[in-house]
């Protein structure tokens, strides 16, 4: 999952500075997805979405800018439901959740893993153009925060 999660992010990178995606992140996003559907040790709900990513970024390495920014829109929603249900074993980043609310159809959302906001699907031409909607924090952060919480709810017995 990790490796699929940073292939993704080296093609929004791509995308937000208006270059297409190289055929090293197309086929690392393929690549990890195939791995994940042959383990089968994701759950059923899952499966779709990976098969999704699987499909959509085997062949986005040959496509010019415009039509990799509309293939990358399933990538990024599958991939966001992905990294907000489920983690590696060893998370390298807190993802953050960005929504641009101009990209034509709807659904103009991405993660990454920098604060400040670089817009894959309109690059320079709208590079900060978006809002941050959430922070997907790795899975130690959510554990150390529950029991952050947890002490504190004792601190006030």
């Amino acid at each position: 999952l990790e490796n699929l999660y940073a292939a993704y992010v080296d093609a929004q990178k791509a995308l937000a500075a208006d270059q297409t995606v190289s055929e090293t992140a197309a086929q690392s996003i393929a690549r990890a997805a195939q791995v994940l559907i042959a383990q089968k040790g994701l759950s059923p709900q899952l499966l779709p979405l990976v098969k999704t990513v699987a499909e959509k970024a085997e062949h986005l390495h040959h496509l010019d800018l415009k039509a990799a920014r509309e293939n990358f829109k399933p990538i990024s929603h599958a991939v966001l439901k992905l990294a907000s249900q489920v983690r590696g074993e060893s998370p390298r980043a807190t993802f953050i959740h960005f929504y641009c609310p101009m990209v034509e159809g709807g659904g103009g959302d991405w993660i990454q893993v920098d604060e400040l906001l670089v817009n894959p699907y309109f690059g320079s031409q709208m590079l900060h153009c978006g809002e941050k909607v959430a922070e997907l924090p790795k899975p130690e952060e959510v554990t150390q925060q529950s029991s952050n919480q947890h002490d504190h709810a004792h601190d006030a017995d």
